[in-house]
């Protein structure tokens, strides 16, 4: 834990991203979602320095969702 408290302290937050992102359930993996706009297919891509969540729909096209705007159906 101290460890990655200075590593946050210190500006190597680009490096905690990529190791969240590749721990992170389900990246990568084609799923079914649901949301306000209904459900849809698609692929969890990234998570933004915001915390939303970035996925890549079964059409092409990138969403972002905000905490509990999403969920796996």
């Amino acid at each position: 834990i101290d460890d990655r408290y200075k590593k946050l302290l210190y500006g190597d937050r680009a490096l905690m991203h990529r190791e969240y992102i590749a721990r992170l359930y389900k990246i990568g993996k084609k799923h079914l979602f649901s949301s306000s706009e209904g459900t849809f297919s698609g692929k969890i891509i990234d998570v933004e320095l915001s915390g939303l969540l970035k996925i890549k729909t079964d059409d092409g096209r990138i969403k972002t969702f905000a905490f509990k705007e999403l969920e796996f159906s």
